[in-house]
Protein backbone atom coordinates (compact mmCIF):
# COMPACT_ATOMS: atom_id res chain seq x y z
CA UNK A 1 0.00 0.00 0.00
CA UNK A 2 1.29 3.44 -0.95
CA UNK A 3 0.42 6.96 0.05
CA UNK A 4 1.12 9.41 -2.78
CA UNK A 5 1.66 13.11 -1.99
CA UNK A 6 1.21 15.50 -4.92
CA UNK A 7 1.66 19.17 -4.05
CA UNK A 8 2.25 20.31 -7.63
CA UNK A 9 -0.62 22.82 -7.62
CA UNK A 10 -0.48 25.89 -5.41
CA UNK A 11 -2.55 25.51 -2.23
CA UNK A 12 -3.84 22.06 -3.23
CA UNK A 13 -2.91 18.77 -1.66
CA UNK A 14 -3.67 15.80 -3.87
CA UNK A 15 -3.44 12.67 -1.72
CA UNK A 16 -3.82 9.20 -3.21
CA UNK A 17 -3.87 5.81 -1.55
CA UNK A 18 -3.02 2.84 -3.73
CA UNK A 19 -3.34 -0.82 -2.75
CA UNK A 20 -1.19 -2.77 -5.19
CA UNK A 21 -2.73 -6.13 -4.25
CA UNK A 22 -6.34 -5.16 -4.93
CA UNK A 23 -5.55 -2.33 -7.39
CA UNK A 24 -7.81 -0.15 -5.24
CA UNK A 25 -7.14 3.56 -5.59
CA UNK A 26 -8.61 6.30 -3.39
CA UNK A 27 -8.01 9.96 -4.04
CA UNK A 28 -8.80 13.18 -2.22
CA UNK A 29 -7.91 16.74 -3.09
CA UNK A 30 -7.76 19.26 -0.27
CA UNK A 31 -8.17 22.73 -1.79
CA UNK A 32 -7.28 26.12 -0.44
CA UNK A 33 -4.97 24.67 2.19
CA UNK A 34 -1.52 25.88 2.92
CA UNK A 35 1.00 23.07 2.73
CA UNK A 36 1.95 23.57 6.36
CA UNK A 37 -1.32 21.72 7.06
CA UNK A 38 -0.19 18.66 5.10
CA UNK A 39 0.22 16.44 8.16
CA UNK A 40 -3.34 17.08 9.35
CA UNK A 41 -4.64 16.53 5.79
CA UNK A 42 -2.84 13.18 5.62
CA UNK A 43 -4.22 12.17 9.01
CA UNK A 44 -7.76 13.11 7.97
CA UNK A 45 -7.37 11.27 4.67
CA UNK A 46 -6.14 8.08 6.35
CA UNK A 47 -8.89 8.17 8.98
CA UNK A 48 -11.63 8.90 6.43
CA UNK A 49 -10.55 5.93 4.31
CA UNK A 50 -9.90 3.65 7.32
CA UNK A 51 -6.25 3.21 6.39
CA UNK A 52 -3.86 2.14 9.13
CA UNK A 53 -0.46 3.83 8.85
CA UNK A 54 1.16 0.52 9.77
CA UNK A 55 -0.20 -1.01 6.55
CA UNK A 56 1.74 1.45 4.38
CA UNK A 57 4.67 0.12 2.40
CA UNK A 58 5.83 3.48 1.06
CA UNK A 59 5.13 7.19 0.91
CA UNK A 60 5.60 8.57 -2.59
CA UNK A 61 6.32 12.24 -3.34
CA UNK A 62 5.55 13.65 -6.78
CA UNK A 63 8.41 15.88 -7.95
CA UNK A 64 6.90 18.64 -10.07
CA UNK A 65 7.42 22.25 -10.95
CA UNK A 66 5.87 23.21 -7.65
CA UNK A 67 7.37 25.52 -5.12
CA UNK A 68 10.55 24.28 -3.51
CA UNK A 69 8.97 24.72 -0.09
CA UNK A 70 6.03 22.45 -1.03
CA UNK A 71 8.41 19.78 -2.29
CA UNK A 72 10.54 20.11 0.84
CA UNK A 73 7.49 19.77 3.12
CA UNK A 74 6.33 16.64 1.27
CA UNK A 75 9.85 15.15 1.48
CA UNK A 76 10.06 15.84 5.22
CA UNK A 77 6.72 14.14 5.78
CA UNK A 78 7.68 11.15 3.61
CA UNK A 79 11.05 10.82 5.36
CA UNK A 80 9.39 11.05 8.77
CA UNK A 81 6.92 8.29 7.90
CA UNK A 82 9.81 6.28 6.44
CA UNK A 83 11.85 6.54 9.63
CA UNK A 84 9.03 6.02 12.12
CA UNK A 85 7.21 3.21 10.27
CA UNK A 86 10.32 1.65 8.69
CA UNK A 87 8.87 2.03 5.18
CA UNK A 88 10.24 3.47 1.94
CA UNK A 89 10.20 7.13 0.88
CA UNK A 90 10.13 7.39 -2.91
CA UNK A 91 10.26 10.29 -5.36
CA UNK A 92 8.46 10.12 -8.71
CA UNK A 93 8.55 12.50 -11.67
CA UNK A 94 5.39 14.48 -12.32
CA UNK A 95 4.92 12.81 -15.71
CA UNK A 96 4.68 9.39 -14.01
CA UNK A 97 2.23 10.42 -11.26
CA UNK A 98 -0.73 8.46 -12.69
CA UNK A 99 1.25 5.38 -13.75
CA UNK A 100 0.83 2.99 -10.81
CA UNK A 101 2.99 0.36 -12.54
CA UNK A 102 5.85 2.86 -12.71
CA UNK A 103 5.30 3.85 -9.08
CA UNK A 104 5.29 0.17 -8.01
CA UNK A 105 8.51 -0.37 -9.96
CA UNK A 106 10.21 2.62 -8.29
CA UNK A 107 9.10 1.49 -4.83
CA UNK A 108 10.51 -1.97 -5.53
CA UNK A 109 13.86 -0.49 -6.65
CA UNK A 110 14.18 1.89 -3.70
CA UNK A 111 16.40 0.70 -0.86
CA UNK A 112 15.06 0.74 2.68
CA UNK A 113 16.54 3.59 4.70
CA UNK A 114 17.27 5.88 1.72
CA UNK A 115 15.70 9.26 2.26
CA UNK A 116 14.41 11.88 -0.15
CA UNK A 117 15.90 15.29 -0.79
CA UNK A 118 13.87 18.13 -2.22
CA UNK A 119 15.15 19.26 -5.60
CA UNK A 120 14.57 22.50 -7.45
CA UNK A 121 12.39 21.63 -10.40
CA UNK A 122 12.30 25.11 -11.86
CA UNK A 123 14.11 28.41 -11.66
CA UNK A 124 14.71 29.54 -8.08
CA UNK A 125 12.28 32.24 -6.99
CA UNK A 126 14.33 33.64 -4.14
CA UNK A 127 13.45 37.16 -3.10
CA UNK A 128 10.61 37.62 -5.59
Amino acid sequence: MFLVLDLSEKDKQNLTFYNKKTKEKKNNIFSDLKNRKLLSSVENFLQKNKINKKDLEAVVVIFAKASFTSTRIACILANSFSYILDIKAVGIDYEDRNDMNKICEQVKLKKQGEYLSALYSGKPNIGK
